[in-house]
């Protein structure tokens, strides 16, 4: 399953090879809160723990305020 996720990825959202090593990390931080917080809103219940949560993940990450909330 793992692997179909990937191979998705790399076929429908994959960044040019002419990113720096830098831009590729950060779209992959970036990706990764997205879902993060994707999995948050599965139950259409949003706690503040969750919600804070998600936002340390996303500060954890790399990613902005505006990006992570």
């Amino acid at each position: 399953m793992l692997q179909a996720i990937k191979q998705f990825f790399e076929q429908n959202i994959a960044t040019p090879q002419s990113n720096t090593d830098a831009e590729r990390e950060h779209s992959l931080q970036l990706a990764t809160a997205a879902l993060l917080f994707e999995m948050m809103r599965m139950d259409d219940e949003i706690d503040e723990d969750e919600k804070q949560l998600v936002l340390r993940q996303g500060d954890n990450l790399g990613c902005s305020q505006p990006e992570s909330g």
